[in-house]
Order: structure tokens, then C-alpha cells, then sequence
């Protein structure tokens, strides 16, 4: 039983913000902060201070504020009073020195804090809020007054959101900047969403459900390290989890890098949803805890490194990558893991750390699922996958292609084995299933092109049923081996018979033989008999 918890990330995503924070702390005043030079541009609203509290005053549903300005001091607050939980105060940073939020910060409504030069939550840091986006770019008046949420900065400046404190929101957390990373915890209500992203320019936009969702559009400059690293805990059970970042430019590290803890788990009968996504370049390194039903991972590289665990605790995870590079251990549980190639080529499943279009068995020893599933556009080519292999699946392994499907060389041997080719299935090499059954489809878009092929001499042995389709079915007596049914269906070329109670040469015998198509009839009373075979 592996117990998370959230790892102490001790190193900052650069060096120059954290110097830039360390000089800012030590400057006089810093620990009686409060927000300077504010300006209210547009709207009705107030802004009244004490010696240690701000409070914002909104009183139309859109306030835009320019301060020279905005942190808070550990013994310091600042609460907005909004008309509603849907009213929206843009708090836009003009001068130079970052937000350091290191007391309270409260509203009834939503809060956009936007500030170029980076924005910190301190380990003391307590936020309480409907809403909250801290980003480092900016959005013009008019968009913002038009609900138009277009973000941008200039792609040069290097800076960072970091949270080490509580974040708490109702409806959403939103984190955007070329660099994001939390340390710390970050929980909205049940429903909610958290995202973090990282770019340069993004839009933001509320969906329906009431979840909040991230396009990013523009990232670029060098970065050398993480543009996303959680290491604390987030929050947002029934609701969505989203880090998203566009990996252009030169990135030296990870573009997502996770060893926290993430939940989105079921509530009120409505599944959470946990999508990592760098699009097409980068790499995911990820390790820890992403609870919720469902977990989606899109870039090119998923990765866990040596000694670490990931557990989705039972909930499935749907991969969409060119490379897998596990190195520790995949948990799902009772969940299914699902991986596509990314860029449609060919896969191959062999022994080994493979090449580009690969999945070694060193990377599906490392997987634990109910089912493990393989797809691409591409051919899948098998080549020698051992019992060991696949020890961590619980059911079936299910390949899927858009070509064909090839086992070559050594033997490969699944608990349970589902084959589903666009083109052919052609087995060149023996193939055993020592717990379930052996399903093959040839031609599974219905085009009318495509075979299982079985060359001479080699025998698929099942545990259990084996029920084979494709347009034509090329094998002999001696190319199945079972202990269940035997179905073929499809035009039969290679003396296989039908028989009440034996099929094939393999040294097990079959509780019942049907032939479907040009040299058998299709056998209703089968089916309807439960596969007796005694009307046959």
C-alpha cells in the first residue's frame, strides 16, 4: 500500500524569481504589506484601509483597479465585497515589484490579479475566494469588459506564478504564466475546476458546467526548467483538473512535472477529470497520485522516473504520446491504462527500451491495470512478449490498428489476448493466453480487405474460447489449441473442419468447433443453447 504524500519541493522553476523574491523580503516594510497606488478605471466601487486591512468595496458587476502595488503581509488581509458570486474584479499590477501574498486575501466573487513581474503565495498564504485567476499577463480593458478573457505578455519575460500557501475557491482556481508551480494546496468546492497553464498567450473561457478551461496559444523563449511542476496537493473532486502548457521554443526539463498528489474524484453521481496536456513536444514526468475516474495525458513523452509510483487509484488512464519511458511503476487498479501513438506510425512491442513508434516490455512490466490497451494508425508489430511482461495485467490485453497486426520471432504469451486490425492479423510466432480468451478481428472497419494469417507450424493456444473473424481465415487443423469454443468466422482456407467436439491439432480439445461463412452456417441454436453444441 503506497501512502502519498505531497513531496517538499525545496527548488524554484528559476533562479533569477527566487533572487528577485529574496531581495523584495528583505527590503524595510515587507511583512506589513498591503496594496499601493490603487486606481479605480472602471466601474463603482471603493477602497478603504486600516493599518493591517484593505477592503475592496465592488459595486458594479466589472471593476478594473490599476495598482503600483499588490502584496499582503502575513499579518495583513484584503477582502473584496462583491454584489455577487459572479461579479469579477481585475487587479491589474503596473509597477515593477511582484504580488507577494503572504497574509489573507478574501471575496464573495472572483478575483483576477495580473501582474508581469510574477506573483508569489507564501507558505502562510490563505486564500478565500468564489474565483481566483493570478497570472502574469495581461488583458486589455475592453476584452475584459466584453468577457473577451485574451491573455497575453511579451514572450521574453521569463516569470512565474508559485503557490505555497492555501488556496480555497468555490467555482474556480486558475494559475497562468510562462512558469507555474505549486508546492503548496490549491481546493475548490465540489464541481469546480483548478488549472494551471503555462504560456504566453492564452484564452480563458467558462464553460457551461461551470468548469473554467485554458487554450494556450503561444509559448516561447528558453526555459530551464519546469513550465509546470506540482508538488503539493489540488483539489476538485466531481469537477476537472487541467495543466496544460504549449511546449514551443527550447525547454531544457519537463513541461509538465507532477509528484503530488491530484484529486477529482466522483461526486453527486458527476466523474472528476484529470487531463495533463503539452501537446505534441516535451515531456509529462509524472509520479504520486491522480485520483479521479478518469486521467488523460497528451504530449510526447510520458514519463516515470526510477523509484517513484504512480496510482490513479482505480480510475482509468488514457495516454495519448510518441514515447513511454517507465522506469517506475503505473497503478491503476481497477482502472484500464490506454496508450496511442501519438503520430499514428508503427508500434512495436518487444523486449527492450525500443525506438521511436516503441513500447518495451520494460515499460509494460511496469504497468498494473485491469486492461491494457494498444492503438495506433500504424501497424503493431509483437515480437517475444513473456509472461512476465504482463504480469501486472489483471484481464486482457487489447491491440487496436489502423494496418496490420504482426507477431514475429518468439513466442508472446497474455493472460488474455483481443486483436483488432483494420488490414490482417498475420501470427508468424506462436501466441498462448494463460487465463482468458483469444479474439481476433481482420478487417475490423468492414472494408472487405482483410485476413488472418497463421503460417505453418505455428499454434495459438488458449486458456480458454478462441474466436477469430476476417474476410478470409488462411490456417489448418494444427494452428489452434484450446480448451473452450473455437469460432471461425470468414472464408476458411487451410482444411479446418467443423466437428462436435474436437478442432484443430493442438493438444487440447474443444468443447465446441463452428465455421462461419463460405465453408460453414452460421449456427443460431449455438448461441441460443449457450454453446452446447448438441443441435450442431
Amino acid at each position: 500500500m503506497h501512502k502519498f504524500e505531497p513531496k517538499q519541493n525545496n527548488r524554484l522553476s528559476q533562479l533569477a524569481i527566487s533572487l528577485l523574491i529574496g531581495l523584495w523580503a528583505m527590503a524595510p516594510g515587507w511583512a506589513n504589506a498591503l496594496p499601493v497606488g490603487g486606481e479605480i478605471v472602471s466601474g463603482a466601487g471603493s477602497i478603504e484601509q486600516s493599518t493591517q486591512d484593505m477592503v475592496i468595496q465592488q459595486e458594479s458587476q466589472r471593476l478594473i483597479t490599476n495598482w503600483q502595488g499588490f502584496s499582503i503581509g502575513s499579518a495583513e488581509s484584503v477582502q473584496f465585497i462583491q454584489p455577487n458570486s459572479d461579479a469579477i474584479a481585475l487587479n491589474r499590477v503596473i509597477g515593477v515589484d511582484p504580488s507577494i501574498i503572504l497574509g489573507k486575501l478574501s471575496a464573495n466573487g472572483q478575483v483576477f490579479l495580473s501582474n508581469p513581474s510574477g506573483v508569489v503565495f507564501g507558505a502562510g498564504a490563505v486564500v478565500d475566494v468564489h474565483g481566483l485567476l493570478a497570472t502574469t499577463l495581461n488583458i486589455s480593458d475592453a476584452d475584459f469588459l466584453k468577457d473577451n478573457y485574451l491573455f497575453s505578455q511579451d514572450p521574453a519575460r521569463q516569470v512565474a506564478i508559485m503557490n505555497s500557501g492555501a488556496i480555497n475557491a468555490v467555482r474556480y482556481v486558475g494559475l497562468a504564466a510562462p512558469m507555474v508551480e505549486n508546492s503548496g494546496s490549491i481546493i475548490v468546492a465540489d464541481l469546480g475546476s483548478v488549472a494551471l497553464a503555462s504560456g504566453t498567450e492564452m484564452t480563458l473561457d467558462f464553460n457551461g458546467d461551470g468548469l473554467i478551461s485554458f487554450a494556450v496559444t503561444g509559448a516561447e523563449g528558453r526555459l530551464l526548467r519546469d513550465r509546470i511542476n506540482n508538488s503539493g496537493l489540488i483539489r476538485a473532486n466531481g469537477g476537472q483538473v487541467l495543466l496544460t502548457s504549449k511546449s514551443a521554443g527550447d525547454v531544457i526539463g519537463n513541461v509538465i512535472n507532477h509528484s503530488g498528489i491530484i484529486e477529482a474524484q466522483t461526486v453527486e453521481k458527476k466523474d472528476g477529470k484529470i487531463i495533463l496536456s503539452s501537446g505534441d513536444q516535451g515531456i509529462v514526468n509524472v509520479s504520486g497520485l491522480l485520483d479521479a475516474p478518469e486521467v488523460f495525458i497528451t504530449t510526447d513523452t510520458v514519463a516515470v522516473t526510477p523509484k517513484n509510483f504512480l496510482s490513479t487509484n482505480n480510475g482509468n488512464m488514457n495516454i495519448v504520446a510518441n514515447h513511454l519511458d517507465f522506469k517506475g511503476d503505473v497503478d491503476t487498479g481497477t482502472g484500464d491504462f490506454l496508450f496511442t501513438l501519438a503520430e499514428g506510425g508503427d508500434m512495436n512491442i518487444s523486449p527492450g527500451n525500443n525506438p521511436t513508434g516503441a513500447i518495451g516490455n520494460n515499460d509494460i512490466r511496469h504497468i498494473n491495470a485491469e486492461n491494457l490497451s494498444l492503438e495506433t494508425d500504424g501497424n503493431i508489430n509483437v515480437k517475444g512478449i513473456t509472461e512476465e511482461d504482463t504480469a501486472g495485467i489483471q484481464n486482457s490485453i487489447i491491440l487496436s490498428s489502423g494496418g496490420d497486426i504482426n507477431f514475429e520471432d518468439a513466442i508472446s504469451i497474455f493472460p488474455a489476448l483481443k486483436l483488432f486490425a483494420v488490414n490482417d492479423i498475420n501470427v508468424n510466432a506462436g501466441i498462448t493466453t494463460t487465463q482468458g480468451d483469444f479474439v481476433a478481428v481482420a478487417d475490423s472497419d468492414g472494408n472487405g480487405a482483410g485476413d488472418f494469417n497463421v503460417a505453418p507450424g505455428v499454434v495459438i493456444a488458449s486458456a480458454r474460447d478462441i474466436d477469430v473473424s476476417g474476410v478470409n481465415i488462411n490456417a489448418d487443423e494444427s494452428s489452434f489449441s484450446g480448451a473452450g469454443d473455437l469460432i471461425l468466422n470468414g472464408d476458411v482456407v487451410g482444411g479446418a473442419t467443423t466437428g462436435g467436439g474436437t478442432q484443430g491439432g493442438g493438444t487440447q480439445p474443444f468443447a465446441d468447433s463452428i465455421l462461419q461463412g463460405s465453408l460453414g452456417t452460421f449456427l443460431t441454436d449455438f448461441f441460443q443453447n449457450g454453446g452446447s453444441g448438441d443441435d450442431c
